[in-house]
């Protein structure tokens, strides 16, 4: 027969568990995923004379409002075992002619399933810096909000800048496994100091609620994405391959680094090239048009959206 008292909301006999089983739990609790939004704090301006620039540069650090997590509070064991995997690692590296500066982050995070959430004003060399720290912390998954691919950054870079920072995290050797778009709320709100306004979970929404603008710039960048990932996939490994045939004499290596398979890649080591896997791209909303929907799951490279409007000056086709 069941108890009709309630069970029990706390387990007693958990510090009377071996040493190793608590080290296992704590280590599944160390992995559970979290959505991390990650903005910019402006710091100091350094003028040129200091840099040895031709212009001036401003500081800045990564920040979020994430809470520390639960473990490092819960008891010692917890504590050690949860330094192990999260990490203050998103370090913005500010490289001058004559030196260097490198201001950490006072967040934590797991690398290997917590997932970036870029928001706001991160822009320029701000995004390069921060896709750069992302690299060497081998953070593996990354969500993009409106304010990353939608109409103020396309604004404030141009297509052209846009296309070119969202496809450089899917090349190599960026270790990233997941490309999540989504559509976030108020994204064009600054984050100022103590504001908690950038939510910690993110949710699927109908594509009929967002905006017309919005709609086209996405089916662009979904595009040209989905062409970066595509094209890498099939290249990477033929590349690979002609340099394993040439290390075994089969045959003769390229007389110039242009002229090599995907010459951007040449000072990548082959055993770099084989551990880098296409990410996966997901769209994080419902009622998708079919055409947005078949450029996601197809393996032609070439697929271009358009919103279907005739000469829609949004969409690739109708700006020619």
């Amino acid at each position: 027969m069941f108890s009709s008292r309630s069970s029990p909301k706390s387990f007693t006999k958990f510090p009377k568990l071996p040493l190793e089983i608590q080290r296992l739990v704590w280590k599944f609790a160390s992995f559970e995923r979290r959505h991390v939004p990650v903005a910019v704090k402006r710091r100091h301006h350094l003028s040129k004379q200091v840099t040895g620039e031709d212009e001036s540069k401003q500081l800045v650090r990564f920040r979020s409002d994430t809470p520390i997590p639960t473990l490092f509070s819960v008891c010692q064991e917890s504590r050690l075992e949860a330094k192990r995997y999260y990490k203050k690692t998103l370090v913005a590296e500010h490289n001058f002619r004559f030196f260097s500066i490198s201001l950490t982050p006072r967040f934590y995070i797991n690398p290997h399933c917590d997932v970036i959430c870029p928001v706001g004003d991160l822009f320029g060399d701000v995004t390069v810096m921060l896709v750069a720290a992302m690299h060497k912390a081998q953070c593996q998954s990354i969500a993009l909000d409106q304010s990353q691919w939608g109409e103020l950054a396309d604004d404030f870079n141009g297509p052209v800048h846009l296309d070119q920072w969202l496809t450089s995290i899917v090349r190599p050797p960026h270790a990233l496994k997941l490309i999540t778009l989504y559509a976030g709320a108020n994204y064009g709100t600054p984050y100022k100091d103590g504001s908690r306004g950038f939510p910690h979970t993110i949710s699927s929404v109908d594509w009929n609620t967002i905006r017309k603008t919005d709609k086209c710039t996405l089916g662009v960048v979904i595009s040209d994405l989905h062409r970066s990932i595509t094209r890498y996939r099939d290249l990477v490994p033929k590349m690979v391959q002609d340099r394993r045939d040439v290390e075994k004499g089969l045959a003769d290596p390229p007389t110039h680094q242009l002229l090599a398979r995907l010459p951007v890649f040449h000072h990548l080591s082959t055993e770099v090239l084989e551990k880098w896997t296409p990410p996966r791209l997901r769209l994080l909303m419902h009622a998708v048009p079919e055409s947005l929907g078949w450029i996601l799951r197809s393996k032609n490279p070439f697929e271009v959206w358009h919103c279907g409007v005739e000469g829609c000056p949004n969409c690739p086709s109708g700006r020619n």
